[in-house]
């Protein structure tokens, strides 16, 4: 038997190498090739440049399954924006132009260009992650104490020393803690009002909310006492909820089977309810930060001086080689490309000498795929 499971392992590993091997193998790769277009017009040759070096490009991607596409803006026969896509896990990560010429009325190009893993990628979702090293957080807990044992109880205060004794990242900056408010014979708010640290810049923001209810649940065969623990969490970017998850974990309080039988938890039970409790805590939240790792851009063009800025910027993601399209009904494109980012703020500018300020202003952005 032992012998079997060494066997057993062994093949599975070596499946798991195999696959594993393909994605090493490309991880960093260098590769010439050359490159052309035909030139059939007098506009400026840069565009017949820019041709040329996506077929070189194409040629060297073709193989690996990826998708590699480009698009030039030409007014006047003056090229405003060349600009070259990829879409797929594996990336061109740079490429040097090595040498370039026209011959017959075709222009060449040799490219070396590196090629290799996107780990960071994500088909079909564009989307980019926050480098923020800190969020705040605030923690809202309700429950009605009358319904359950007195030793059956979960504060505020006893979560938070939870939490601070985890390691999230990045940083959960937990508010200032309240002090426990009556507001019924009944019923106690731990965390009346959604309040995080004072003076605190961050503009991400979490909200966790635990209620805690009594459930009736009964059959032929037992009843049953459940504590309904509810778990809302909530991401929010200058107050605006950009991610939220709810999960219900029930625990049995009570419960007695169908000839009066009682199974209910007690003291020690508890305690391994509220170990369990709190892994299921800090895994909400983590699972709720992860959306950090994918933040949708698409904010609204805004205008400050004649200037045109978007909300959005270095701590969220944004990069220098990053551009924003703006779509309308017709079919018609805008873009944008970047002239100076800050933690949580763009400038941009309009590559098109045919559009203004004042037409996309207001007009909602989203990022160029491949960019």
């Amino acid at each position: 038997m032992k012998n079997y499971a060494r066997t057993y392992i062994s093949l599975l590993l070596g499946l798991i190498s195999l696959l594993i091997l393909p994605c090493a193998l490309i991880a960093a790769e260098r590769i010439t090739s050359t490159g052309y277009a035909y030139i059939t017009s007098s506009i400026n040759k840069d565009i017949f440049r820019s041709r040329a070096i996506e077929n070189a490009l194409q040629k060297i991607v073709l193989e690996s399954g990826q998708d590699l596409n480009s698009f030039s803006i030409v007014e006047n026969g003056k090229v405003l924006l060349d600009q070259i896509q990829t879409r797929s896990a594996i990336k061109v990560l740079e490429y040097d132009i090595i040498e370039e010429n026209i011959k017959n009325r075709k222009y060449y190009v040799t490219v070396k260009a590196l090629l290799g893993q996107d780990e960071s990628s994500q088909e079909n979702k564009l989307c980019k992650k926050a480098s923020v090293k800190s969020i705040d957080f605030s923690l809202k807990v309700k429950s009605n104490n009358n319904s359950f044992p007195a030793w059956a109880d979960i504060s505020k205060n006893w979560v938070l020393s939870e939490l601070e004794n985890h390691s999230f990242n990045p940083e959960l900056k937990i508010a200032s803690r309240l002090k426990s408010k009556k507001t019924d014979a009944s019923a106690y708010i731990l965390f009346d009002r959604e309040e995080f640290s004072v003076g605190s810049e961050n503009i991400y923001k979490m909200n966790v909310e635990i209620i805690f209810e009594r459930e009736n649940r009964n059959n032929l065969i037992e009843k049953n006492i459940i504590l309904l623990a509810k778990i809302k969490t909530k991401l929010i970017r200058k107050d605006k909820v950009f991610a939220e998850l709810e999960f219900n974990q029930p625990y049995v309080i009570h419960q007695k089977l169908f000839n009066n039988s009682f199974l209910g938890t007690n003291r020690s039970d508890w305690e391994k309810i509220k170990r369990h409790f709190s892994i299921l805590v800090k895994d909400r939240i983590h699972k709720q930060k992860s959306s950090l790792d994918c933040v949708d851009i698409s904010p609204q063009v805004v205008s400050r001086g004649g200037v045109p800025f978007i909300d959005f910027g270095h701590l969220d993601g944004i990069g220098q080689s990053d551009m924003f399209v703006i779509k309308a009904n017709n079919a018609k494109r805008t873009y944008l490309k970047i002239v100076e980012i800050k933690d949580h703020e763009t400038q941009v500018e309009i590559v098109s000498q045919h559009e203004n300020l004042a037409s996309i202003t207001g007009k909602i952005v989203e990022l160029v795929a491949g960019s």
